[in-house]
């Protein structure tokens, strides 16, 4: 406390140490190492972060009075977005999105939800398979104690008593199971964080409520899948089976049997099926085309806002300095400056809309906003198909703006939209030239309508830089921070990436679900071949009697 520390070219007195395992307020991902108040966090023009209108970046929490409910929450809060909405013209479209409690943005807690009931189901649907394997094993080893039990009825037992007295067995093999469960899914609680392709700082530990479940869950299937089975053999032809001693069972319980069998397989293969698909969809989204070619492109990211001395003249300068730097670099065959990485980070949208169409606010869309600099797209292997793609400065006096594809056939499906005009940034830019659809948010979704805009023209101050490597991408990352650091030493190299890899690393998510769910399509088939096992060995050892004979005649 009271030591002087520097962040990016700012100094921070330490005021405060947080206690050992403080996260914040992110249940998914990195813990910050340490907390900055935002009002002290200025712009380049020396204005706080909380005066820019039209952010999206504000994350607001309260704790609600023990009085107060989420919903009369939600009600002020909706009076507060009005007035926020009338406070500025840039405001009229604000939203506030509100989720009881923090860990998880309402978009996040959506999804996750999702992926939990999804993920509930299947496994909903491995305790169904096991409880029919289990409620199978009951209902041969009820056939099995015919006799028994029909010479319990015989001395007078009720059927009543009989079916309390096996689902009473059934019930004590439940809790043993249960028992044996409970250091198993304490093993599991610590395997779990290791399966997800990001740090989780809540933990996973199992706590009383669900053990209780367990014993729940436990109890209900011993109850439920056994009562049939027990049901079944109390109502048995008393003096038929002492008569002729069968221990077979009737052709009902064969048909029950059988039809459990026949449910166990069809559960499982389509278990099996799902996961197939899902593998498949991941194979499928890690080969399909993504618009650019990542093999061979390293990937970094700036950040010129954490010096605090940058303007849009300065960023402009910086970025065409940077860029004859980056070019000069030993094994780099082209280099190139954006606001966004596709896929790995820095998305951002701005309103465009057709400049005939200009008076019309339900013409607009919300395209990605993408600034780049000469070689961006040749970096990336992006072709141009119409026109040309971006100039240096001098080149470039004009608004101009390139597009692809799938914003040229919305705002332009008859004509060519070379030569058009929109209007963007409250500028009306003409268009260049065209480029194929980039998937610039995720593998998994459709390329949304973008448009690029001259990085000179619209200035960032959030920027990754491109370099497509002759080699290795490796062999330049000593070479990327020594170009950033020859043009300014304040600013930090961030988030140095393989390209390839990096979207590799976009699907693990998706890999990591669909590596549960083949677990749990696993567990259903091994489950259904032991019971096609048990159920071929029982029948084999019913009829042994009758094979010896077969044998004793030739």
């Amino acid at each position: 406390v009271g030591t002087v520390l520097q962040v990016g070219s700012s100094p921070y007195e330490i005021v405060g140490v947080a206690p050992e395992g403080i996260v914040g307020i992110d249940a998914l991902g990195t813990s910050p190492d340490l907390w900055v108040p935002s009002m002290q966090r200025t712009r380049s023009d020396g204005g706080s972060l909380h005066d820019q209108w039209g952010s999206s970046w504000i994350y607001v929490f309260g704790r609600l009075q023990d009085d107060v409910t989420f919903g009369a929450a939600e009600a002020s809060m909706a009076a507060v977005t009005q007035r926020l909405r009338e406070s500025s013209d840039v405001n009229e479209d604000i939203r506030v999105l509100m989720a009881a409690g923090v860990g998880m943005s309402p978009e996040e807690r959506a999804e996750g939800g999702r992926v939990v009931m999804l993920l509930s189901g299947i496994a909903a649907l491995v305790l169904l398979l096991t409880c029919a394997n289990v409620g199978n094993l009951f209902l041969t080893r009820a056939t099995a104690r015919v006799g028994e039990i029909s010479v319990r009825q015989a001395i007078g037992a009720s059927r009543g008593r009989l079916v309390r007295q096996l689902v009473t067995e059934s019930v004590v093999l439940a809790l043993v199971a249960t028992a044996m469960a409970v250091p198993i899914v304490i093993g599991v609680s610590g395997v779990i964080p290791a399966l997800f392709p990001f740090p989780m700082t809540v933990s996973v530990a199992p706590d009383a409520s669900v053990f209780l479940f367990l014993l729940g869950v436990g109890v209900a299937a011993g109850v439920l899948f056994s009562a049939a089975p027990a049901w079944g053999v109390a109502r048995q032809d008393v003096s038929k089976t002492l008569r002729e001693g069968s221990t077979t069972g009737g052709r009902g319980r064969t048909r029950l049997r059988d039809g459990l069998v026949v449910g166990q397989l069809a559960v499982s293969l389509g278990l099996v099926s799902g996961a197939a698909l899902l593998g498949r969809s991941v194979m499928n989204a890690g080969a399909a085309d993504p618009g650019f070619n990542p093999d061979g492109v390293l990937v970094g990211a700036l950040n010129l806002a954490s010096t605090g001395r940058f303007d849009e003249p300065s960023s402009v300068e910086f970025q065409s300095r940077l860029l004859e730097e980056l070019e000069a670099i030993p094994g780099v065959s082209s280099a190139g400056i954006g606001n966004q990485a596709p896929v790995l980070g820095g998305h951002a949208r701005a309103t465009v809309l057709p400049l005939e169409q200009a008076d019309d606010p339900e013409a607009g869309y919300e395209a990605e906003y993408i600034t780049v600099t000469p070689g961006y797209f040749e970096t990336l292997e992006i072709p141009v198909v119409q026109g040309r793609g971006m100039g240096t400065p001098d080149e470039e006096p004009e608004s101009v703006v390139v597009v692809n594809e799938a914003l040229a056939s919305l705002f332009w499906p008859d004509g060519n939209p070379v030569g058009q005009e929109l209007q963007a940034q409250g500028v009306v830019r003409r268009v260049v030239g065209v480029v194929p659809d980039v998937q610039m948010r995720s593998l998994r979704t459709a390329a949304r309508p973008a448009v690029y805009y001259p990085y000179h023209q619209v200035p960032e101050l959030f920027l990754t830089v491109h370099l497509r490597a002759e080699g290795a991408t490796s062999a330049l990352v000593p070479g990327l921070r020594r170009a950033v650091a020859n043009v300014d030493s304040d600013i930090p190299v961030l988030g140095v990436s393989d390209l390839r890899e990096g979207l590799a690393r976009s699907l693990s998510e998706t890999r990591t679900f669909g590596m549960l769910v083949s677990v749990f399509a696993g567990l259903g088939v091994v489950q259904s071949l032991i019971r096609l096992y048990g159920l071929s060995s029982h029948g084999v050892s019913q009829r042994a009697r009758e094979m010896g004979i077969r044998i004793a005649l030739g």
